[in-house]
Order: C-alpha cells, then structure tokens, then sequence
C-alpha cells in the first residue's frame, strides 16, 4: 500500500490472504525470491524452508506453495522443543552442574 498524497507515505507492505504461518512467515522476512534465502523455525516444532521454482523431489520435504505463487519445499521435525532442551542440558550450566558451559560463556561464544 502506498500513499499519493504529498503530506504522508506509507511503507509498502506485502499482504497475503488465505496462506499459512510459514508461508507467511517467508514473506514476512522477505524469503520471496527462488534460491536467495531460507527461513529456520525452532519452537514447538522445528522447520526450514526456501523458496524454489520447482518442488522438491524428495518425499522427505513438504511440497507447499509459497504466497507469491512459487514451491515453498519445507522440512519439519516435531517436538523441537524436546531437542533444543536435550542440547542446553547436554552443553550449558544448570544451576552449578558440571555441564560444559555457563550462560555467559555461550553468550560471549555467540557475540
């Protein structure tokens, strides 16, 4: 949406109706071109996906459509939060365990 007026403009914003959360999420963080980018998703499940011109030919990848029209091939592990849970508790310090890592080293790590 833009505007025509000369006393405000407004940013243009891409709008998708009837798509899905990862679908929209792709065009959310501008994901939109073929083989430019991909979006990682770790929470209640855990996905990656990209846009292509083509869907996938592995039946391991998710042959969705994108919201702008292309193949959003997508691959999905469920129950992330169990695995992002097992990796802190296998690397970082819980409450002065002898875990390999504090919060603050893996913080500097990550900086």
């Amino acid at each position: 949406v833009s505007s025509s007026s000369s006393s405000s403009s407004f940013p243009t914003i891409p709008i998708s109706a009837g798509s899905g959360d990862n679908m929209c999420s792709a065009l959310g963080v501008g994901c939109v071109k073929p083989g430019t980018s991909a979006v990682l998703s770790l929470g209640t499940s855990g996905t990656i996906f990209g846009v292509s011109d083509s869907p996938p030919s592995s039946t391991t990848v998710a042959p969705f459509a994108d919201a702008c029209g292309n193949y959003l091939p997508l691959a999905c592990v469920m129950s992330c939060t169990g695995v992002l849970e097992s990796v802190l508790d296998s690397f970082f310090d819980n409450n002065g365990d002898d875990k390999k890592w504090s919060h603050e080293e893996a913080t500097e790590m990550a900086s």
